[in-house]
């Protein structure tokens, strides 16, 4: 046991000795530890939350004993408004001396720092809110130092500074500003500061040096702070030092400022120097100087004028204390201005301002004529501009004098000299007190303008007299007017004389004899009296405390019309808010017409405008602080028009509006809220009215706002186009009845309930119409204006033509309403009722009829996170389609159903159904849609689609001549796809691959009989193909048409030189519905023998609007062994030449056609007869008509044998009209040819008897 002691004690030594190494080691090793990218890492993640930005790091080294290294340093505050960004921090105290002494930062050196400001948007102008009321109710006095609860000034602050000395050195810094466009200006470079800041706060010593941007400017300076230790108190400490600024070019400056307020730009060189000395106890010393040469000015508010100065210089010298401000002397210097200051402001104590300046107005004419909008080719030769003015205030009275004199002001123009008749002169002298304002002295004289007055409100005159004509002229000498004129006299005089010891009268008078102002021919105020007239008893007490109106009355008569204002027992409060109204009245007339005529000459309302009519406008307004009512509001119009050059906007009619409302007023006057509003109105367009529960002011809150009214849309329609508010072509018409109950607010729109009804509702677009006989529409439901969110529940809209009904509506989003959506609803149409409604958009065919039910239910559904789905179906019960006697359909059901998802991030859509359900067509598909890259997007469709031929076969034969019979039903797979770009989708079958077959088990057209068909079709990169192969009537039909849909219009083609009919047996039926089509020989023939082959040589049909009369193509038929045996073309023709064949051979002819604007030509076919040769040629047009001349040599069976030795050798011709169904070959047309051959005939005989006799006689 005594032995095993010392074992056990050694191995805790060696444990603990083990465990101090370790620790010892972790401490020697902490730097580089944190100097890892990992500890870099950890330390930059703990700090995160506490810094107010993002903070990256390159590299840093740490040392217990070396100088601490961060390499790579920036910071960005938030919302990107500051940035900083260093190459090394170089702290050089180890962080062993920093354990020891922590007060000691040592030297800290900033290596080219990059600091980024971005400039803020200018904010928006706010109001300073008033100073609050002292205990005692009066207002405090600005700037007068707190007070403490013992009623002594509180004890002096000290400054609790740090107890740390060091050394900040910043070398070749920068500072850029980012504009409001994102655009980097450099403000500084090169800066390099040095901040010495001595043990326990004693001193502070400083040096900054910067060169401006363009590297010619220079700022130096360099000083001292003196402290006290580390309690100083803030009025001990004593800066003093130095700045010099140094051929600074103001132009970044200028722009950068532009930025914020109507400052022109600008060029300039800046030197200045300041220095400072003092105490705020005893004063900080400041004087200086700043000079500015060759300033050039441009832009913003100087227009075009671009003022040069090549001197301006102020001197200054204040003394700046903890509560006093002396400005021992300011003096401005230049070749526009001069001028000096003078003053002293002290929170407690004497005011005193004294200001005198000179301005040189030649001067100032010759930079700024533009600005100053002078005469053209005006130069001012002389004239001066002196201000004077002194403030003293003492023992609570403010004592003023003001003088302003204009004198000396001359000039030239056209070679003509102006001057003021007059000099202008303005003096005011007075005191301004507890007791008020009492003028001493207040003169004004000039030419035009003559004025006096003095005195206080116990007793107090002002006159003022004005020849608008004199002023105008004078005026006009200089100043640019535009072509104003102006003749009449104006008088104002304002009398008060104190009634009682509680009450002031006043009396104010304006009159004006014939006042005319004109500007070019326009007439603004018309050569009328104009006068104005008030009286008031002011409730003002001897010590001159204002404290409402007992009475009071103003009226008013002018060339617009006539009106008055009363008030009576008017209360306000100390700080002039109104406390009460007994009641404010107002009544007054205006000619509309005279208004018209002054906004038009005043350029604020357009030319082409004529008003007319009388207004009346009244309105009373009664009650106390916190609740107003204005009560007896009237605005009646009688005879009212308002015309836009000779179209009418609105017709001679009476306008009337009638309200009421109570109204909460806040301490300063300001309207807090208006409850119980309600209005109503009648007018031409309609009537109605409007009421609410409140009106918040300051919330933009309205609760159970209601309205019902009756509107007129065709003259709604009629205003809004006059006035170019509608789209052009736009119009619509009906009588409209609405109600509408709701809670507004700028965050959240609550519907309770909205019912519109329309009665004979027209909307006319561009000359098409939709009508609807009823129209209701009515919903409820809430908008969240914060959210960007809307939700109706339900919305139900009725009319003659359908019905809709949405259970919900919702957008989260309504800046993206695809993407944010829920939906679902049905609706159900009549469709030969919507088709009469939109019979000008849509028509159907002539002799065409068709109707069904609609049913339409869709269900769309958006959730964050995940696909959005939607499906839509849609139903047409009892669906029929006819052509006069002729139905394609009857009593028919078809089924359209959409089932799909959308990714609302990508937009990529999945089809997942599209299937089309009816006995025509039977269409079953899936697909998607994917927005690739590159805007491109790329789609595909695979599916099956079957068709029941025979009724398309019965669809074709009741919409077309073309007897056309098919069977077949199987269905065939084929495949859709394509990549579009956004230029391509409006065209997208121009860019899209199509894959797929078709199937007949028969198809027999134009007297062509096929079976047991497999027709496989392509489409690729905008061509389409097809083959169509098979035996027909003991022969082979290949062809393989192809449709170019990159074409406008597409274009149907067949390949050159193609064989389309090989050794096909004629038929009956063949040659009736399609060798007739060729050539008109074939129509009706009863019996046929032999075999044709029909080549294309070339086939274009370009598909347009009027697609046959471009349809080209030519070829030949080659027949064999051919005979027609008869036809009613045969027949007839043969009868009226009176050939006893009873048919034609065409056996090893060839027939070559052409086609071309819609005709079909054939080359002259020859065939033998008995006794003659038949030649035949001519045209048949697509519509069926026929234009041929049939050519045989005269026989003797024709003409009979005593004219046929004459005839004999000659040809006759035959011309073939009419139409296919109708061909018209006339017996009469044959005799006349016969006849006409005769006369030929007799002319030759006779000229041989004549010659005969000549013989015989000589």
């Amino acid at each position: 046991m005594t032995e095993s002691r010392p074992k056990k004690r050694s191995g805790w030594l060696i444990a603990i000795g083990a465990l101090g190494g370790l620790i010892i080691l972790v401490i020697a090793l902490l730097p580089t530890i944190l100097s890892s990218q990992w500890g870099k890492e950890r330390v930059l993640g703990m700090a995160a939350p506490r810094i107010p930005g993002e903070v990256q790091v390159e590299t840093w080294s740490l040392s217990w004993f070396g100088a601490q290294s961060i390499g790579g340093f920036s910071f960005q505050g938030q919302n990107a408004e500051l940035r900083l960004d260093t190459s090394e921090v170089i702290v050089d105290k180890g962080l062993f001396s920093f354990l020891l002494d922590r007060g000691d930062l040592g030297t800290v050196t900033v290596v080219r720092p990059d600091i980024q400001l971005r400039i803020p948007q200018p904010p928006p102008e706010e109001t300073s809110p008033e100073p609050a009321p002292a205990p005692d109710g009066q207002a405090a006095e600005k700037g007068a130092p707190p007070v403490s609860e013992g009623g002594s000034p509180p004890e002096k602050e000290t400054l609790a500074l740090p107890p740390i000395s060091g050394i900040l050195i910043v070398k070749e810094g920068s500072l850029e500003v980012i504009t409001t466009g994102n655009e980097v200006e450099p403000v500084v470079k090169n800066i390099n500061l040095e901040i010495d800041i001595a043990s326990l706060a004693d001193k502070i010593t400083y040096s900054l040096a910067l060169v401006a941007p363009d590297g010619t400017g220079s700022l130096s300076g360099d000083g001292k702070v003196m402290l006290q230790g580390m309690d100083t108190v803030p009025g001990t400490v004593r800066p003093s030092g130095s700045l010099q600024i140094k051929s600074w070019d103001i132009s970044q400056l200028l722009g950068l400022a532009s930025l914020f307020t109507a400052l022109p730009s600008g060029t300039g060189i800046l030197e200045s120097s300041v220095s400072f000395d003092g105490s705020l106890n005893d004063g900080i010393n400041l004087t200086g100087s700043i000079n500015l040469q060759n300033l050039k000015l441009s832009g913003g508010p100087l227009g075009d004028d671009r003022p040069f100065l090549e001197q301006t210089s102020v001197e200054f010298a204040t003394i700046i204390g903890t509560d006093n401000l002396e400005i021992s002397s300011l003096t401005l210097a230049s070749p526009l201005a001069n001028g000096s200051l003078k003053a002293a402001l002290a929170s407690q104590g004497p005011l005193q301002f004294e200001t005198d300046l000179r301005v040189d107005l030649e001067k100032v004419a010759s930079q700024i004529p533009h600005t100053l909008n002078l005469q053209e080719g005006l130069q001012i030769t002389g004239g001066q501009l002196a201000l004077d003015g002194q403030l003293q205030s003492l023992e609570g009275e403010n004592k003023f004098r003001g003088e302003a004199l204009i004198e000396g002001l001359a000039g030239i123009r056209e070679g003509q000299k102006i001057s003021l008749d007059k000099p202008f002169t303005l003096g005011l002298e007075g005191v301004q007190g507890a007791g008020g304002i009492r003028l001493d002295n207040f003169a004004v004289r000039s030419s035009f303008l003559e004025g006096e007055g003095q005195g206080d409100l116990n007793d107090m005159r002002v006159s003022l007299k004005a020849d608008l004509g004199a002023a105008l002229k004078e005026i006009s000498k200089f100043i640019a007017l535009q072509n104003y004129m102006a003749e009449g006299r104006l008088g104002v005089s304002l009398a008060a004389q104190r009634k009682d010891d509680a009450t002031v009268g006043m009396e104010a008078q304006v009159d004006a004899d014939s006042l005319m102002v004109k500007k070019d021919n326009s007439v603004i105020i018309p050569g009328k009296p104009l006068k104005l007239s008030g009286v008031a008893d002011i409730l003002l007490s001897q010590d001159f405390e204002f404290s409402g109106v007992a009475q009071g009355s103003l009226a008013y008569q002018a060339w617009l019309g006539q009106g008055s204002l009363k008030a009576r027992d008017l209360v306000f409060g100390s700080d002039t808010s109104i406390q009460s109204v007994g009641e404010v009245s107002t009544d007054s007339r205006v000619r509309l017409g005279d208004l018209g005529v002054m906004l038009k000459s005043l350029k604020a309302l357009p030319e082409s405008f004529v008003l007319a009519g009388d207004t009346r406008v009244r309105a009373r307004i009664s009650g106390a602080v916190g609740k107003f009512l204005i009560d007896d509001v009237l605005v009646e119009s009688s005879k009212l028009s308002v015309r836009k050059g000779e179209e009418r906007l609105i017709p001679e009619s009476t306008l009337t509006v009638k309200g009421s409302s109570a109204v909460a007023l806040g301490v300063d006057g300001a309207v807090i809220s208006v409850d119980k509003p309600q209005f109503s109105y009648d007018s031409w367009i309609g009537s109605g009215s409007v009421q609410a529960a409140s009106f918040e002011v300051a919330t933009t809150t309205v609760k159970e706002l209601a309205f019902t009214g009756q509107t007129n849309l065709a003259r709604l329609a009629e205003l809004s186009n006059a006035l170019e508010l509608l789209p052009a072509g736009m119009n619509f018409s009906g009588l409209d009845s609405s109600s509408l109950t709701m809670d507004y607010s700028p965050e959240k729109i609550e519907l309770a309930s909205l019912r519109t009804e329309i009665a004979e509702f027209v909307f006319t677009q561009e000359g098409k119409t939709y009508r609807d006989k009823k129209l209701v529409i009515e919903a409820s439901g809430a908008v969240d204006m914060v959210q960007k969110s809307a939700s109706f529940s339900p919305v139900q809209i009725n009319s003659a033509n359908g019905v809709v009904a949405l259970e919900r509506v919702a957008v989260d989003d309504w800046s993206k309403p695809l993407d944010t959506i829920n939906t679902t609803g049905q609706a159900r149409f009549d469709l030969p009722t919507i088709l009469d409604a939109v019979a000008d958009w849509f028509t159907l065919p002539p002799d065409v009829s068709t109707a069904a039910t609609v049913d339409l239910n869709w269900i769309a559904e958006a959730q964050k996170g995940v696909d959005h789905k939607y499906r839509i179906s849609a139903d047409l019960i009892d669906f029929s389609l006819s052509k006069k006697e002729l139905q394609a359909f009857t009593n028919e059901k078809v089924r359209v159903e959409v089932d799909g998802l959308r990714n609302p991030t990508s937009g990529n859509m999945e089809l997942n159904q599209f299937n089309i359900d009816s006995s025509l067509l039977d269409f079953d598909a899936a697909g998607y849609w994917n927005n690739g890259s590159e805007k491109a997007a790329d789609f595909g469709f695979k599916g099956n689609l079957g068709m029941d031929l025979a009724r398309i076969a019965a669809l074709v034969r009741t919409f077309s001549e073309i007897d056309l019979e098919m069977a077949g039903k199987s269905a065939r797979p084929f495949e859709l796809k394509g990549i579009l770009t956004p230029e391509q989708r409006q065209q997208w079958w121009r860019h899209t691959d199509f894959n797929g077959s078709f199937q007949a088990e028969l198809i027999r057209v134009l007297g062509v009989e096929l079976s047991s068909l497999e027709i496989p079709v392509t489409v690729n990169d905008g061509l389409a193909l097809a083959e169509l192969q098979g035996r027909v009537n003991e022969g082979g039909l290949l062809l393989k048409p192809q449709l170019d849909l990159r074409s406008e219009p597409p274009v149907l083609t067949i390949p050159d030189n193609s064989q389309v009919l090989d050794q096909m047996r004629i038929t009956r039926d063949m040659a009736n519905q399609l060798l007739a089509r060729i050539h008109p020989l074939f129509m009706g023939a009863s019996q046929m023998s032999g075999t044709v082959d029909l080549n294309l040589e070339s086939f274009r049909w370009p598909l347009g609007k009027d697609s046959l009369n471009d349809l080209q193509f030519s070829g030949f038929m080659d027949f064999n062994e051919v005979r027609l045996e008869s036809s009613a073309l045969i027949d007839s023709l043969l009868q009226v030449l009176r050939v006893e064949e009873t048919g034609i051979d065409l056996s090893g002819r060839q027939i070559r056609f052409e086609g071309k604007n819609g005709r079909i030509a054939t080359n002259p076919l020859r065939t033998n007869l008995s006794d003659t040769e038949l030649i035949i040629s001519g045209s048949l047009g697509l519509d069926t008509t026929i234009d041929y001349l049939a050519q045989a040599e005269v026989t003797e069976r024709l003409v009979g044998g005593d004219l046929y030795k004459y005839l004999q050798g000659t040809t006759i011709n035959v011309p073939i009209g009419g139409t296919l169904s109708s061909p018209d070959i006339s017996a009469q047309t044959v005799q006349r040819a016969v006849t006409d051959l005769v006369n030929q005939a007799g002319q030759r005989k006779l000229q041989e008897a004549a010659g005969d006799l000549l013989k015989r006689l000589f």
